[in-house]
Parts: structure tokens; sequence; C-alpha cells
């Protein structure tokens, strides 16, 4: 079970590009809103700043390098932190309105005018942020049920009726176990680790348990899927499997940088993720098949 699980993993890393390019396609549609909107939004921030400071005198040098200053400021060696840290409002409105306001001569008589127009501009920016933030969502949502299918398909394939049925018998047994680890729970607060250990190991066991009813039932004994052995090697394969997208990740920041590591590891451990998933099918259905392994 361990090394099919560990394979299964290898080979469909095969689909790594199908995820990615969702993604990347998601974040397309989302700059191609996010660009042009920012652009509008800055346009009428200085158009607005220009119409309130028409009579004032404005130290224009200095307050590019203000803003340009307070952007460098950030840590961009960790950068969708900072990236992140651009489009905060909070950051947003603190930022201009230090860089607009000492650099304007009596600019207190200006004060309220200029809070609302950076203040007009950062509600703009967040929701264009909110707005591509969506569309990459979509992407990595619609990678995760394409490469889903895609892995099932090769390793699990399983009928509409049995799918229905898996997540019947999936509802009653996760709500069963939940009960349970509540009950321990209850009794003493000291019985947590019992608790997660519990929970663990029946997880375990209610994949072993689905997998058998979905493609072992009347082909193999439950005794041979169902039992501590299997419990036990299928956690060893899951944390393989976990280690391994790991080292990918870990492989891809020596390499290049943080950024790269967070895309390319997110969609390292999305593959391990469904794997692991389906793993105790897979080991049952080739166990009925007469193809399983250790």
């Amino acid at each position: 079970m361990v090394k099919k699980a560990v394979k299964n993993y290898f080979v469909n890393l095969k689909y790594f590009f199908t995820p990615l390019g969702t993604l990347a396609l998601g974040l397309i549609i989302g700059l191609s809103v996010f660009l042009p909107g920012a652009k509008t939004a800055l346009s009428d921030l200085v158009a607005s700043i220009q119409d309130i400071l028409s009579s004032a005198v404005i130290d224009v040098e200095h307050l590019e390098e203000s803003l340009l200053d307070a952007v460098k400021s950030l840590d961009w060696s960790q950068p969708l932190s900072a990236v992140g840290t651009v489009f905060d409002s909070q950051w947003l409105t603190d930022t201009l309105n230090n860089s607009i306001l000492p650099f304007v001569e009596n600019a207190e008589q200006y004060a309220g005018d200029l809070m609302f127009a950076i203040e007009t501009f950062t509600v703009a920016m967040i929701a264009l942020v909110v707005v591509a933030a969506f569309f990459v969502a979509v992407g990595f949502i619609a990678g995760f049920l394409l490469i889903k299918w895609l892995i099932r398909r090769d390793i699990a394939r399983r009928s509409i009726v049995k799918y229905l049925l898996i997540s019947l018998v999936d509802a009653i047994l996760a709500g069963a176990m939940i009960a349970l680890c509540t009950w321990i729970y209850s009794l003493s607060h000291w019985l947590t680790a019992v608790a997660i250990a519990t929970g663990l190991v029946l997880s375990g066991g209610i994949s072993l348990i689905e997998a058998y009813l979905v493609h072992g039932r009347g082909k193999v004994d439950v005794k041979a899927v169902v039992n501590a052995k299997n419990v036990f090697k299928l956690y060893c394969g899951d944390l393989l499997i976990l280690l391994i997208a790991s080292a990918f990740s870990a492989l891809v920041y020596w390499l290049i940088n943080a950024a790269a590591a967070a895309i390319l590891g997110l969609i390292f451990f999305e593959i391990a993720l469904i794997v692991i998933d389906l793993n105790a099918e897979a080991y049952v259905k080739s166990l009925a098949e007469g193809t399983a392994i250790d």
C-alpha cells in the first residue's frame, strides 16, 4: 500500500501543469480586470487631488520620493507579503495621507477633502483586489476539480451510483466519528490527545471501509481490507507523500524564490492531497483486481 501510494503521487505529477494552467488563466482574467481599473482609480485620485489643491503649492518632487520610499521600505524579500501590505486599506490610506499632506502648504485646510479622495481610491483598489482574487480562486478551484477527476479516472474510477453510496456512508460515518471524539473530549479536557488520536485512527478506518464498500464488496474479505496493519500503512503512505511534496516545495524555494515556492508548492500539495484522499480506494481496487502491492 505504501509503495502504491507513493507511486500514485509520482505518476500523477504528469497533471502538474493542468491546475497551474487554470490558476494562470484565473490570474490573467483577474489582472485584465484589475490593471485597467487600477489605472482609472489612480487617474481619478490624481484628478481629485489636482482639483482640491488647485490653489495650493505642492512639492511634487518630494511627494513622489515619499511614495516611492514607502513602497521600497516594505520587505520585498517576501514578495507576497509585501504585495498584500500594498493593498491593505489601512496602509494605503496612511501612506497616501502621509505622502501628500506634508508637502502641501496649509495642508490642514485641505485635509478633509484629501482624506475623502484617498479613501475613495482605497475602496476602489480593495474592490479591484477582491475581484481579481475571486478569478484567481475560481481558477484554482476549477484546476482542483479537473485534476481530481483526472486522477480518480486513472486510479479509482467509480460510477455515479457508487459515488452517491459513498457520499451517504461518508456522511454517516464522519458524523459518528465526530460525535465519538466530542464525547471523549467532553469526559475530560485532559483526554484531548485521546480524542485526536481516536479521530486519526477512525478516519483511516473509515477511508478503508468506504473503499471496501465501493470497490471490494463481494470481491475481497473485509478483514483483508479493514485492519490495523492497513490503517498504519495508509498513514505511512500519506505521510511520505506529504514529505515528498514538502521537499519539492523546499527545492523550488532554494532554486528560485519564495513566490515561486508558494505557487508551485501549492500545486505539489494539491496533487498530494488528492492522491491521499484516493489512496484507500486505489489500494482496495487493486486488491479486488489482484494487482495490490505492499
